[in-house]
């Protein structure tokens, strides 16, 4: 007698083989809890190549069968976006080289402030990379980039972290750190960054005020 287990009880879908319980593969693989995303992509592209002053973020988070190199065109297409603030790439399965135009990319874009990269497979070499590249323009504001799916070295995280240190504009990182002292150093670079950016928009607020004094 056959019966059909319904998808929504994990449970009930363990096949017993060989004595061991083992998870059935396709349902494994649908990840039910992911919620759909329906960005276009090629859309994104096209408005950050026109620059459009309306698109202030794309969100692709959850969408793993982006095709590599259509994602890459999309990146390319930020590089000299002055609009786009905002970009999210969590949970796609990405790998460094998936990403690698993002670094040279970072070097130029000055209009992107926040980037989650969450839940993906970056190396430890990857993101010393990126922290480094975001040194150039120093204009990206907050980066999410735990969980990924390997671990890297003492050795990478102290330059990870020297990275992120050395950075005056960054005043939010999300990282996963296992060394105390490191993530005691990162703490203390965010508190001073955001200190930094008040004291920049106190002086940036007087300066409209000084100007409009002398205008009038």
């Amino acid at each position: 007698m056959s019966s059909t287990v319904p998808w929504g009880d994990p449970k009930r879908l363990l096949k017993r083989t060989g004595g061991a319980f083992l998870a059935n593969p396709r349902h494994y693989d649908s990840h039910p809890t992911d919620p759909e995303n329906d960005t276009d992509i090629d859309q994104c592209v096209q408005r950050l190549l026109d620059n459009d002053p309306t698109l202030k973020e794309i969100n692709m988070n959850n969408m793993k069968r982006t095709p590599i190199p259509q994602l890459r065109r999309l990146l390319e297409a930020l590089a000299y976006n002055d609009y786009c603030e905002r970009l999210s790439l969590a949970n796609m399965g990405l790998s460094d080289n998936d990403l690698a135009v993002l670094m040279p990319v970072l070097e130029i874009n000055t209009g992107l402030r926040k980037l989650n990269l969450e839940t993906n497979y970056l190396s430890g070499g990857f993101l010393i990379k990126f922290f480094q590249s975001a040194l150039v323009n120093q204009t990206l504001e907050e980066v999410k980039a735990s969980n990924q799916g390997t671990s890297f070295t003492y050795p990478e995280e102290k330059e990870i972290v020297d990275g992120i240190v050395e950075n005056n504009g960054l005043t939010k990182v999300s990282i996963s750190l296992r060394l105390q002292e490191d993530r005691q150093a990162v703490e203390k670079a965010m508190l001073r960054n955001g200190d930094l950016k008040r004291q920049r928009r106190r002086l940036e607020a007087l300066e409209k005020k000084s100007s409009a004094t002398v205008q009038n």
